[in-house]
């Protein structure tokens, strides 16, 4: 059996003197990080390297840099969030941008 894998390898780091943040991922095929900024307004962080797979061979990972104002929303998930059998993954990628623009602003609260 062929066996590949997915990930987002993410680093959060602060801005020395600034209430700010700087994202830095990288992305092997796996959905990708949604951003929500304080204006509500969700970016899907699209930048990715190719898929996890000893087939494809090694390479260098690429790292991007995006950076965090204060009240943003970094939103990470798995594929089990978006995928599942019979259903469009596209789709349910968008309903869960709308649900993150309406509500992303929320507090978490714990269980």
């Amino acid at each position: 059996m062929e066996t590949s894998g997915t990930l987002v390898h993410a680093r959060l780091d602060p801005v020395d003197d600034s209430p700010d943040w700087t994202l830095a991922w990288s992305n092997a095929g796996h959905p990708p990080p949604l951003l929500r900024p304080p204006d509500g307004h969700v970016t899907k962080l699209l930048e990715h390297d190719a898929m996890l797979h000893r087939s494809l061979g090694p390479f260098d990972r690429t790292e991007h840099r995006r950076s965090l104002l204060p009240g943003s929303t970094l939103l990470l998930s798995t594929e089990g969030l978006v995928e599942h059998r019979g259903q469009d993954m596209d789709a349910a990628v968008t309903q869960l941008i709308a649900l993150l623009a309406r509500h992303g602003d929320r507090p978490c609260v714990p269980p």
